[in-house]
């Protein structure tokens, strides 16, 4: 009876052995197919285009397509929303939100959504998506900022006024210009009549000494 209840047991460890390895062996082939298909994922989000959202000639941030949304449409939209918020003077740039819905987050003003970052948004900036939503709404809000700062009275007449200076000067330039060349032009002028003049004083000479020589 020992005998037998020994066999069983043995039996027994050697079942649940087995089951245990079966069990690991089947989750690490499950983890090693999650990481290709992560690492797949991830190249294909490093390759796919990207363009930059451009707001007074000033590169704030790039986003990449997503699905059939272009990157470039995508980008100007963004710089279309950004400067339209920008001249609404009612709008803080301190109050933008970020929301987060589902596998997108929202940089937010309001009821106004400025933009959507999904993860190849991230991937593409080597950042995981919750810096990057920070970073860029950082950026929109100085933006903002920045180009009201650029409309201002004050910022408007200190810039005329430095246009005013740079087109007289400009025009100093050119005219000094002008008449560096008149004065040039009347030197080699004279220059140039006073060889012609002497030139033909010898040509005279030679012309009279010939007819004497011919005469004798």
């Amino acid at each position: 009876m020992q005998i037998i209840s020994f066999q069983h047991g043995t039996l027994f460890c050697r079942r649940l052995l087995f089951i245990c390895l079966a069990l690991f062996f089947s989750m690490h082939s499950q983890v090693l197919a999650q990481e290709n298909q992560d690492q797949y994922r991830n190249s294909e989000m490093l390759t796919s285009a990207s363009a930059p959202v451009v707001v007074d000639g000033k590169e704030l941030f790039q986003v990449a397509e997503v699905s059939a949304y272009p990157a470039r449409e995508r980008a100007k939209e963004i710089a279309g929303r950004i400067k339209k918020l920008a001249a609404d003077m009612s709008v803080d740039p301190k109050s933008l939100q970020e929301v987060k819905e589902g596998d997108i987050t929202y940089i937010k003003a309001g009821k106004v959504n400025i933009l959507g970052l999904v993860e190849s948004d991230a991937v593409r900036e080597g950042l995981t998506l919750e810096v990057l939503t920070t970073v860029t709404r950082e950026r929109i809000a100085i933006a903002i900022t920045e180009y009201r700062d650029d409309r201002a009275p004050r910022t408007l007449l200190i810039n005329s006024g430095y246009a005013l200076i740079a087109t007289v000067v400009t025009a100093l330039l050119l005219w000094g210009i002008l008449r560096l060349f008149v004065w040039l032009d009347a030197l080699l002028q004279r220059r140039i009549m006073a060889r012609i003049e002497r030139l033909e004083s010898k040509t005279h000479y030679i012309i009279d000494a010939e007819q004497v020589g011919d005469l004798l």
